[in-house]
């Protein structure tokens, strides 16, 4: 099994606001699908739309920019401002013929400010755009109907307050700075030193009649105060000499600075450069865009001539083009040198939906100057961390003319400003930092044949089992799940969960359970989940929450290796040969079998037993038996991970015990036993010492899940593995199968810990019964079958939501205080077959197993995933982390029938500390806007 490799990407959300009419739909119309239509609908609260991009620096990553669209007509303005939170970016619209719709953006920028939110200190960072729309309409207006100019310069200087000025830290660039203005082909921009004429009033002309020249305060460049300055950029040629100059121009230093002071310089527009067909849009199904391919400025450029470039004082230019900053090299050239100061203050650009003059140019101006400042951020954090010195003092690099500068910061005070402010959480960080590990995930229609039969499946980068994720104790893991499912006859949008990592409060809603923490992941769009591990170690895994999906292989491992193992003595191999995964199998996807349960009750009965993949039916071909290779006198740790959807699997080995030295991630006392009855999302760690004589022997997991009869190409004892000492033959063993005695079994009460928690009295106790609608596919727990609202319960949560009556009863929500132990019985049932309880957010001591008439109320076993039915099962939980926790079947054929519930604790403490990411904000959005055939 391959560890999974790590690919980084930016998503930009970028939201368009304005009065109602003035095209900010068309606008985004025209970019996405290079269409126009006058049959727009009113918007309702925002309508989200995602393009793809190529990086422009970086041609192996794709930016994805998110467009939100908003209302604009006054009853649903509290439903927009709901939706920017967290925006990177903002575009604000007004018609040009009328002067209230300029007006009206004064509101909507007080709105977004304080909706983002943004500080005063963030004002001239944040990229904002004031668009001036409909210049092509003409008819039946007079030319002094155009609002002038005069007032479009006053709303932008009103957009920062003149008080606010750049940050005093490090990074701000000297006010001297020679800042470049750049001309387009359709408008000359004229530097100008003095002030404009206040008595003088503009226009703005009919469409590409601009004034040639604009002596206003707005497009001249004063080296005395730039801080209010903008560009005007209603054509191609700004966007790409601002973007790449800026790049390509050194970092100057405090004496060129001052010796340019006075004079402003004159960047004309380069050459026409080549571009590449990069651009990919996909539009929601309200804007009727098919996916198109359209030329993008946001290209990687050719190399801009033979004989290279030349910085803006006439310099050679020795900047390599690809100015990427290598992490993992501190002392690499790019890694020294900061990449350019992004632009400041608001940009205006005139635009006509209709023609689709300037609406180009404009997004990508957005994506540019976005990417810039994340570069220009991400670049002193990093640094922060790389030059970290012994002494505990830390360092930055920072490049300029003169050369390469080191500056020590031994600490930040309170106060600071902006970027001091990232230095200090940087280098708090850096002090009590682990390694972040990132791992890239193509969720993929593949056509494979585990058991023989091939059909299509849903996996992990084209491979099942799917790809190892490993870590070490205290990492964090960086998971970017790609949506790329394009078969129609299965679902389509995607959910990944990390089966025993416990989220805490602070990122509850990185945790995958649809509908209750996040949303799913719509086809074509990607999420990034954040897993700090902290002190958790041991056996994992990963596999699809929406739905029965990972039914149809959407499943792998996840180790979290602990170098300070108290078992470590016990064993000699613990590495991605020794993962052991069961699952099973079936021919059929999931649709089909689902519709056919819900119309008979029945769970459907799985054709086969996998190991690690690879299994046998019924009739069928010869599949090629997993091995586990070992060599005599060794000792190996064998993580068996249960990632089936049903069936228990019981496993031994023939003619060896196995030593169990973990359960579902917590260290236990070392207990040997012959076989173990695994529950579905259950692990466990064993020790096999290979000390028999050099031969095969077979890895036995046959299975249980509902009666062979039902489908007859399903023979447990075909679920089996090879261990092979090295020395023996290239073949099966020769004795039979052999399942081991039943007084080596192992007893779940048995089991002790490692490093056993002290059981406290419960203060709450909360009985559930367990109970299936005869001849239904509906399970209930206390008489309610489980069913989800549209909205996660986390955002409602979020909202106020925090009491039974803010909750529909069909949502099972129970709600529990902080730090309370909290005990849950379940009563014995008259149900065959035992249901596999997990719970996400926590673990909880196992007082009573259901095969044990005792409770141990010593030093019981803690672990996530209980088996519950027979005599009865009781487990006690700690609420010590709160969230809306889901607690169900891990059967997923009764969780999908509503054999589930939701543990919300603590509430009040989730609204102070929750603050979700603008990626999780949009994953709603974007599957709400989905047909029902891509959901």
């Amino acid at each position: 099994m391959s560890t999974a490799a790590a690919t980084a990407m930016h998503t930009i959300k970028l939201v368009v606001i304005g009065a109602s009419g003035v095209g900010k739909t068309s606008l985004r119309g025209q970019y996405i699908s290079g269409r126009f239509s006058s049959g727009y609908r009113a918007t309702i609260g925002a309508d989200f739309i995602a393009k793809t991009l190529s990086h422009p620096t970086k041609p192996e990553q794709n930016v994805t920019l998110q467009i939100w669209d908003t209302a604009g007509q006054e009853r649903f303005s509290s439903l927009s401002t709901a939706f920017f939170r967290g925006a990177d970016a903002v575009i604000l619209v007004f018609d040009v013929y009328q002067e209230q719709s300029l007006e009206a953006l004064k509101k909507w920028w007080a709105e977004f400010c304080v909706g983002v939110p943004l500080s005063e200190a963030d004002l001239l960072e944040h990229p904002c755009f004031v668009v001036g729309n409909k210049i092509d309409i003409t008819e039946g207006r007079r030319h002094d109907e155009q609002i002038p100019l005069s007032a479009v310069h006053n709303f932008l200087t009103e957009l920062i307050p003149s008080q606010v000025t750049p940050s005093p830290t490090v990074l701000t660039i000297p006010p001297s700075h020679p800042i470049h203005v750049h001309k387009s082909p359709s408008i000359n921009i004229q530097p100008r030193v003095s002030p404009p004429d206040s008595t003088r009033q503009q226009s703005l002309d009919k469409p590409r009649s601009v004034p040639k020249t604009l002596n206003s305060k707005f497009n001249t460049v004063s080296s005395i105060n730039t801080t209010n300055s903008v560009y005007l950029t209603p054509s191609s040629s700004v966007f790409t000499d601002s973007f790449h100059t800026a790049r390509s121009t050194p970092e100057p230093s405090t004496s060129a600075a001052s010796a340019s002071a006075s004079t402003p310089v004159l960047r004309t527009a380069s050459a026409p450069r080549q571009r590449r067909l990069t651009a990919v849009s996909t539009g929601s199904a309200s804007s009727g865009s098919a996916v198109t391919i359209t030329p993008s400025l946001f290209a990687r450029e050719q190399q801009e001539n033979a004989s290279g470039t030349h910085s803006a004082n006439g310099s050679p230019n020795t900047t390599p083009e690809d100015d990427s900053l290598d992490l993992h090299d501190p002392h690499s050239t790019s890694a020294s040198r900061p990449p350019p100061p992004p632009e400041r203050g608001p940009s205006l650009h005139f635009t006509s939906a209709k023609t689709g003059e300037g609406v180009s140019e404009l997004f990508e101006h957005v994506a540019a100057r976005v990417l810039r400042k994340m570069e220009y951020e991400e670049y002193f954090e990093a640094r922060r961390l790389h030059y970290r010195e012994a002494s505990g003092v830390e360092t930055i690099r920072l490049g300029s003319d003169s050369g390469t500068q080191l500056k020590s910061i031994e600490r930040i005070k309170k106060g600071c400003f902006l970027f001091f402010s990232l230095f200090k959480v940087a280098l708090s960080a850096a002090v009590a930092s682990h390694p972040v590990k990132r791992f890239n995930i193509d969720v993929v229609n593949v056509k494979l044949a585990p058991d023989g039969f091939r059909r299509s499946t849903v996996v992990a980068n084209g491979q099942f089992p799917g790809p190892v994720i490993t870590a070490n104790k205290g990492d964090t893991l960086r998971v970017t799940v790609n949506n790329k499912l394009t078969d129609s006859t299965m679902r389509r949008s995607t959910a990944m969960n990390f089966d025993g990592i416990f989220f805490q409060t602070v990122n509850a809603y990185d945790e995958a359970e649809p509908f209750i923490n996040s949303c799913p992941i719509a086809p074509n769009d990607s999420f990034t989940y954040e897993i700090p591990l902290g002190k958790q170690t041991g056996t994992f895994w990963y596999h699809s929450e929406l739905s029965v999906q990972y039914v149809d292989g959407l499943r792998g491992p996840l180790i979290v290796y602990d170098p300070e193992d108290p078992n470590r003595s016990l064993y000699d191999v613990d590495n991605e040969s020794t993962i052991v995964t069961l699952s099973d199998w079936w021919q059929n996807s999931t649709l089909p079998l689902m519709a056919g349960y819900a119309a008979t009750g029945i769970v459907p009965v799985s054709d086969s037993g996998l190991v690690n993949g690879a299994g046998r039916f019924n009739g069928g071909p010869a599949v090629p038996w997993s091995v586990i290779n070992v060599i005599s006198g060794k000792r190996y740790r064998l993580r068996v991970i249960n990632s089936s959807a049903r069936n228990v699997f019981t496993v031994s080995v023939d003619s060896h015990n196995l030593t169990i030295i973990e359960a579902d991630g917590e260290a236990t006392q070392p207990h040997t036993v012959q076989k173990i009855e695994m529950f579905a999302g259950q692990r466990y760690s064993v020790v096999l010492k290979a000390n028999q004589p050099i031969a095969n022997y077979w890895f036995n997991a046959p299975f249980v899940g509902g009666s062979p009869a039902r489908n007859l190409n399903q023979n447990a004892t075909l679920s089996r593995a090879i261990i092979r000492y090295k020395g023996a033959p290239i073949a099966d063993p020769t004795g039979p199968m052999t399942l081991g005695p039943d007084d080596g079994a192992l007893i779940e009460a048995d089991l002790r810990p490692m490093n056993p928690t002290p059981v406290s009295d419960p203060d709450i106790t909360i009985n559930m019964d367990l109970e299936v609608v005869a001849g239904k596919a509906i399970w209930n727990v206390n008489g309610v079958s489980f069913l989800h609202e549209s909205v996660p319960t986390l955002e409602r949560v979020m909202a106020g939501a925090s009491e039974p009556s803010d909750f529909n009863t069909t949502e099972n929500v129970f709600i529990l205080p902080a730090n309370k132990t909290v005990e849950i019985v379940f009563p014995p049932t008259d149900d065959d077959d035992a249901h596999p309880l997990h719970l996400h957010g926590n673990n909880f001591q196992v007082i009573k197993s259901m095969s044990s008439p005792v409770e141990n109320t010593v030093n019981p076993i803690r672990r996530d995933t209980v088996a519950v039915g027979g005599s009865g099962t009781t487990v006690r939980i700690t609420t010590d982390n709160a969230g809306p926790w889901m607690f169900h079947c891990h059967i997923f054929w009764h969780k999908e029938a509503g054999l589930a519930t939701v543990l919300l604790v603590d509430p009040a403490t989730v609204q102070a500390t929750v603050k979700p990411s603008k990626a999780w904000e949009a994953l709603c959005p974007a599957y709400n806007a989905l047909p029902a055939e891509l959901q």
